[in-house]
């Protein structure tokens, strides 16, 4: 796990090309972390994670802008996900917006799904192994958690974690490179979740992903050079079937004990000092008639 990573089951397209299709892209294995502590860690009420470690936790805020949903019959970034450009010819877009408005993921947690303001398009009938969406790369998000101790840890807008529920801020974060080196680590890949398998890819604006090589600018930290969106693909365990009967697609966003982390950055004692997104997985819900 490292910091201010973020998982989704995503995507987005572009044809490749094959002068891009040669260069060597970054990938990192990712998971969905590790949940922070209520009870404490080796004993310790006070602590909420191992020493140097970080934890995940539910955000009170979650605020993403998203740009557009598809779904596809296979991976838009190749079967072994280092594809250079997203490819849509094996997709259908369900969702687009040129110029989304932010929304409050964890507002609508356990609720009606959210009426966004982009086009909507209903998938042709077909089975789907994969989904996609595409983000901007900037996530606001907050949130509090209750060590065993009692100690209330909370967000902080310079992604700093203070204490007392009255200092909560929300922290704007944008997501650079997956690795923590001096190259472009633009791919973090298959993160076991519910419904499959989710990867998640920064790119830039054309959905084009950084040569691992030369992508990187100077750091640290490192950051690469396409960014500026969030593309990533989730993989389905089972697929999603698209009949005449179909009416809606839903992806359902899990932030439970997800979405934002907690990480010991000084004095190795299993307490939060810094603060940032973190993973989230989901499913698929299919409305028939």
């Amino acid at each position: 796990m490292f910091k201010k990573v973020f998982q989704i089951g995503l995507g987005a397209g572009f044809l490749l090309l094959a002068s891009l299709a040669q260069a060597q892209v970054g990938n990192v294995t990712g998971d969905l972390g590790t949940t922070c502590s209520a009870t404490g860690v080796g004993g310790v009420a006070a602590k909420t994670m191992a020493d140097d470690g970080a934890c995940t936790f539910t955000p009170a805020a979650y605020k993403i802008s998203i740009f557009e949903m598809g779904l596809c019959t296979a991976n838009p970034f190749g079967a072994a996900q280092t594809g250079v450009t997203f490819d849509r010819t094996n997709c259908v877009i369900t969702y687009a917006d040129a110029a989304p408005a932010v929304v409050d993921i964890v507002a609508a947690l356990g609720g009606a799904p959210i009426a966004l303001t982009g086009t909507s398009t209903p998938p042709a009938e077909n089975t789907y192994t994969h989904a996609y969406m595409i983000m901007d790369d900037t996530f606001t998000v907050s949130g509090s958690f209750t060590a065993g101790d009692g100690t209330v840890h909370v967000s902080r807008a310079d992604g700093t974690a203070a204490t007392g529920i009255s200092n909560i801020q929300e922290a704007a974060n944008n997501l650079t490179n997956f690795g923590d080196g001096t190259n472009c680590d633009s791919g973090f890949l298959d993160v076991p979740v519910g419904a499959g398998t989710m990867s998640a890819f920064i790119t830039n604006t054309a959905l084009e992903r950084s040569a691992r090589t030369s992508g990187a600018a100077a750091g640290p930290p490192s950051v690469c050079a396409n960014s500026g969106r969030l593309t990533g693909v989730m993989s389905l365990t089972t697929p999603v079937v698209v009949t005449s009967d179909t009416l809606q697609v839903i992806f359902n966003f899990d932030l439970t004990n997800q979405g934002v982390q907690f990480f010991d950055d000084a004095g190795s004692n299993g307490i939060p000092d810094q603060f940032g997104s973190g993973p989230f997985s989901g499913s698929f819900t299919i409305v028939n008639r």
